[in-house]
């Protein structure tokens, strides 16, 4: 009997132990979620994390958590909320803000953020030696043009630390959304101590932003940073709003591969993907765990207007009549975006498009070619090539594309794919033909994307300049007129239609995958968000 009660114990003991050896293994992304880590598939390395020298979206998905600008955005109703300055004071013509700083706000090494620290940023930012791709977002700041192009001293600048919390700023002329544009990268604050450690504040390249030496004022500091691993920022002890900063850590992981990254997400490694694939849209289109909102956002092919034959609006104007957009989307995008007519979206405040618009017309594009000398028994059209990143969308719609061409005009184009890093220096330094961009709004206004073409401007990389284009959009920045304002606008999207310096294929709609335990990861048009409102709760598989 004794025998027997001891081996019936060693079988239940040794079933005990079977069963705990075969229990499914807690995923990554829960045992995350119970140490208060997010772990978030970013898309790509981020090319850099200095707030004005950055112009992509990777890299501010990061800095909104690392930084934070006088002003804050509401998650949801992206109405401005206080950020370092805890209120604000506004002059009777609306061309004078003055800013009173929370006297708690602190540095991610416990010194405290003073006005002297913003008066600085903003004069760094707009530093000709620096070049800051987003400068032209500060212009409606008083002088800050002349700064920008060396005509006057960083000193003319009309912002003025008036004592250690008070920030004076003088616009040139009343601006909308001016509150808005302080809750960009652009208008964060750096501080001159720490980058004068790590050299000259106002050039780039410096190691300041490497985890050990970047200081931010956000609700993270910057913990970890090493490319094709991750970037890692942990919860900053010494922000003044710290109490209410959910998380203990953010995660955010390069995954350039929208399949890998969806796998990812289904195996328990990541809370939050940065988008969902193509040929798996309509698996994922009603369920909870996927989500997909408007996004104020265009993707567009931009052209190197100084290079034949591509300096010719015929030309240009040809190869866009031959695309189907609305094939591209049907076909490849699966119906996740909005074929374009136009550069901006419908839906952005103050914008009605005109009537015309860049359509699928291959008739007009051949009888447009012929008349720039291309086509049967004319001259051979030269060899161009189509530059884009490493992107499981990317990719399919450059095919498209050069189908379509191939199939409308007879022309062969090649189809360079190149790294996120690779991409921006040979985009930015117009070493391409042909170049899929896109431009997400910083703010719901549609001299947000105009400026993208504006003469002069750093953003403008297709050497495509139009004096007319240039007048309309100081009309629009000059008036409180929303009707005059909105003419201008019409006719300056006439004039992109027009002269062609870039293709608007699609409009963005944003999709992406979130696991049960992500809270308070709210949705606007602009996807901007206050990380430090989300938060992570245990979840049951």
């Amino acid at each position: 009997m004794r025998a027997r009660i001891l081996n019936c114990f060693l079988f239940a003991a040794a079933l005990c132990l079977l069963c705990v050896g075969c229990a499914p293994k807690e995923t990554q992304a829960l045992e995350a979620a119970r140490q208060g880590v997010l772990i978030i598939g970013n898309g790509t390395d981020p090319e850099d994390l200095d707030p004005h020298i950055i112009t992509g979206l990777p890299e501010a998905h990061i800095l909104w958590g690392l930084f934070e600008g006088l002003v804050n955005l509401d998650g949801k109703t992206l109405a401005p909320i206080p950020g370092a300055a805890e209120r604000w004071e506004v002059s009777e013509d609306k061309k004078t803000y003055r800013f009173f700083l929370n006297e708690n706000a602190k540095w991610s090494d416990g010194v405290p953020v003073s006005a002297r620290d913003f008066e600085f940023s903003l004069a760094r930012a707009l530093t000709p030696s620096l070049g800051s791709k987003y400068a032209a977002m500060l212009f409606c700041i008083k002088n800050a043009r002349d700064v920008f192009s060396g005509k006057q001293a960083p000193s003319a600048l009309g912002v003025k630390a008036l004592d250690e919390h008070t920030l004076e700023i003088e616009l040139e002329r009343p601006t909308a959304g001016f509150l808005a544009i302080l809750a960009n990268p652009i208008a964060f604050p750096v501080r001159e101590d720490v980058l004068r450690a790590h050299g000259d504040p106002f050039t780039r390249g410096s190691r300041w932003t490497r985890a050990g030496n970047l200081v931010s004022n956000g609700p993270f500091s910057l913990a970890y940073w090493s490319v094709n691993d991750k970037v890692e920022l942990r919860k900053n002890p010494h922000y003044w709003d710290a109490d209410k900063v959910s998380l203990n850590a953010i995660r955010f992981l390069p995954i350039s591969d929208q399949t890998t990254e969806e796998r990812a997400w289904r195996a328990g490694q990541l809370h939050l993907t940065d988008s969902i694939p193509l040929n798996k849209i309509d698996r994922y289109r009603d369920e909870p765990c996927a989500r997909f909102a408007p996004w104020l956002g265009s993707y567009y092919y931009i052209f190197n207007t100084q290079r034949p034959p591509l300096d010719d609006p015929k030309v240009r104007r040809a190869l866009a009549l031959a695309i189907d957009k609305d094939a591209i989307v049907r076909v490849v995008l699966k119906g996740a975006h909005i074929p374009a007519r136009h550069f901006v979206p419908e839906g952005t405040a103050d914008f009605f498009p005109p009537q015309t618009g860049l359509g699928h017309d291959p008739e007009l594009a051949r009888r447009l070619l012929a008349e720039a000398g291309y086509g049967a028994d004319k001259k051979e059209f030269p060899s161009l090539s189509i530059l884009y990143n490493t992107s499981d969308m990317h990719r399919p719609v450059a095919q498209a594309v050069q189908a379509m061409w191939k199939k409308e005009l007879g022309i062969d184009v090649a189809l360079l794919n190149v790294s996120w890093g690779a991409y921006l220096s040979m985009r930015g330094e117009g070493d391409f033909d042909i170049a899929r961009a896109s431009w997400v709004a910083d703010i719901n206004d549609p001299a947000n994307f105009f400026e993208n073409f504006r003469g002069g401007n750093p953003l403008n990389r297709t050497s495509w300049k139009s004096e007319r284009f240039d007048e309309l959009l100081q009309q629009a920045e000059r008036t409180d007129d929303n009707a005059r304002r909105t003419r201008a606008f019409a006719q300056a999207e006439e004039i992109l239609d027009d002269e062609t310096p870039l293709i608007p294929i699609f409009h963005y709609n944003r999709a992406y995958l979130v696991r049960p335990e992500v809270k308070n990861w709210d949705t606007n048009i602009l996807d901007q968000r206050p990380l430090k409102f989300v938060r992570l709760e245990g979840a049951q598989e």
